[in-house]
This record gives structure tokens, sequence and C-alpha cells, in this order.
């Protein structure tokens, strides 16, 4: 049971989220991430013996925008009302899976725009 919810949590948050004045509504992703962090603090790494709320960004493709919740370590993002943002270089594909990001391991969303 616990999986199937994080599986759809996991799976609704990259496809509902909207665009508002940049290319990720930072407002939405500010309540995603809030949602994984206490998806992940209930689980606390019971399901895949890892906490599922660790750094993670969400990136719209074709704006190449990024969304984090967490600061980078190389710098490449800047903070804007609580959350890291940025653009994904040229050489960087977005892709739903791990990646390394700004000397950092997070976990790549790819968000979904209508």
């Amino acid at each position: 049971m616990k999986k199937a919810i994080i599986l759809a949590a996991l799976a609704a948050i990259a496809p509902n989220a909207t665009a508002q004045t940049g290319a990720i509504d930072v407002i939405a992703a500010r309540k995603y991430f809030e949602d994984l962090r206490k998806l992940g603090a209930a689980d606390n790494g019971t399901l895949w013996g890892k906490r599922v709320d660790g750094p993670m960004m969400f990136v719209d493709a074709s704006a190449r925008a990024i969304v984090a919740n967490e600061r980078d370590a190389k710098g490449l993002l800047h903070e804007e009302s609580g959350l890291w943002v940025g653009k994904l270089s040229p050489e960087d594909n977005p892709a739903n899976t791990a990646v390394e990001f700004g000397g950092k391991m997070v976990d790549g969303l790819m968000a979904c725009f209508r």
C-alpha cells in the first residue's frame, strides 16, 4: 500500500504542475516538494531502504528550466522563494532519473505543462 501511495504521488507531481511567470510554477513546486517531504518522513526509508524526499529537481525540458529543493554544490542555481532555480545546460539531458547536477546527485523529474 505504501509503495502505491508513494508511486502515485511521484507520478502526480510533474503532470499537474502549471506554468506561471517562469517555465515552472515555483509555488506549485514548493507544495510538491513539501508533499514528498511528508511522504518521506512517514515512510522513513521503509519501502526502498532509502528516503524518497532527498535532493530533487523539476525540469521543463523545452525551456530547460530547473526548480530544485536544495542548492547545488557548484552554485549553478540561485535561491528564489526558498527553492533553487536555474537553467539546464545544453550538455545536460533532462530525464526522469537520478543525475549528477552541479556536483550533486539529484532525482530529476520532468515537468509537463499545458
